[in-house]
């Protein structure tokens, strides 16, 4: 953290002088590399959560190995939990805040192609 700061604190010029076009660039292409990354993450969400099923359902008499899998299913629900509440709160706040120019959240789930 102590480094950086500064280095957040050298850069602030760039920010302060930056066109309005470069800056909506950035946040354009921000907001497309998220709608490529949030559909992958929820898949691989999905997949540590049934991973940790399989383990649990397979160590029948392992109490370490049912503890093991249980806290993969867990952490796998808690991610996709958070992930698409933030992802629903971005879109409440864009729907509520944007002037309608910017991109678009979208709907995670409309991504997916099965």
């Amino acid at each position: 953290m102590k480094k950086l700061i500064p280095f957040a604190l050298f850069l602030s010029p760039l920010l302060a002088f930056a066109q309005a076009s470069d800056v909506e660039d950035l946040i354009d292409i921000v907001g497309n590399l998220l709608q490529s990354i949030v559909p992958i993450l929820i898949i691989v969400a999905i997949i540590v959560f049934f991973y940790g099923l399989v383990r649990y359902l397979l160590a029948a008499g392992d109490p370490e190995g049912k503890a093991s899998g249980l806290k993969l299913m867990i952490a796998g629900v808690v991610v996709l939990f958070v992930m698409v509440s933030v992802w629903g709160l971005v879109g409440i706040l864009q729907g509520t805040f944007a002037d309608n120019t910017g991109a678009d959240v979208g709907n995670p789930a409309e991504q997916i192609d099965f």
